[in-house]
């Protein structure tokens, strides 16, 4: 049975209230990151839908900023900061190895957070940022405002309204997430996440996992950027974009399940996975 429940983590000389979902079963513990301007609920289907057996307990959790996290203080590397979180989450869940699955910002957070652990099984990278290309338009404009600007006006009448008048569901629901977070943390947590991508770090965190793979929304494509970093590693998600967990969830849980059971044996799901 899976539980929201607040985990409080020292940070800095501060205690954090850290909003989380966690289900406490088995000691394979796989562990959700979501995007930028998110919430944990983006992976509400991983709980609700049955699709891991009790050998593995689930977590995921609010970023500071997002959702119902306490706020950060102002950070001049918010990723990193993130990261260290993230570390301090896993440490409160008993496990014998971790596996990650990163959407999007939750990929650079996610990948800086493997240089402190040695229990690492699958790592998950969902369109998860790795170089510059990926910054895009959105956490490239932002961290391109001034903060000032950006929670005057491009906060709401330009990235939240951008995404509630977009055809497409999922972003929509992202929209909904992003408008409960704090402007001031969104731009901070843009400038960092661009400088990460720019420096070229993260793509060589990634290149020195084992178990990785680069999963993608079919209707979004893998780009050709990221061809010499993902080789041959990655999964489609047919009927999919950005948010393939909520664009075609059955399709995203039942790539997810093969590629984290192949790491603890069992039975492989026999759902149609496009490589």
């Amino acid at each position: 049975m899976s539980s929201e429940i607040p985990i409080a983590i020292d940070f800095r000389g501060s205690t954090l209230k850290i909003a989380a979902k966690v289900r406490t079963s088995g000691s394979e513990l796989l562990l959700f990151l979501h995007g930028f301007g998110c919430t944990k609920e983006s992976f509400d289907a991983a709980f609700t839908e049955g699709w891991f057996d009790p050998r593995f307990a689930l977590c995921a959790f609010d970023f500071p900023g997002h959702g119902k996290s306490d706020p950060l203080p102002s950070e001049d590397d918010l990723i990193d900061a993130y990261a260290q979180i993230t570390l301090e989450v896993i440490r409160q869940i008993p496990h014998s190895r971790v596996h990650l699955v990163c959407h999007s910002m939750g990929g650079a957070v996610g990948l800086i957070a493997t240089k402190e652990l040695d229990d690492v099984g699958a790592f998950v990278s969902v369109e998860g940022n790795l170089v510059a290309e990926d910054c895009g338009i959105i956490s490239r404009s932002i961290a391109e405002q001034t903060p000032e600007h950006f929670r005057s006006d491009g906060f709401e009448h330009g990235f939240v309204d951008n995404l509630r008048t977009s055809p497409e569901q999922s972003f929509r629901a992202w929209a909904k997430w992003a408008y409960t977070c704090d402007p001031a943390a969104l731009h901070q947590a843009a400038q960092s996440l661009v400088s990460w991508c720019d420096r070229g770090e993260l793509a060589a965190l990634y290149q020195k996992l084992d178990q990785v793979t680069y999963m993608y929304g079919a209707e979004s494509g893998l780009p050709e950027h990221l061809l010499p970093y993902v080789e041959s590693r990655v999964r489609r998600i047919d009927r999919s974009g950005h948010f393939p967990m909520l664009d075609n969830p059955k399709g995203f849980y039942a790539a997810l399940v093969d590629l984290v059971q192949q790491q603890v044996g069992g039975i492989r799901s026999a759902a149609p996975i496009t490589d």
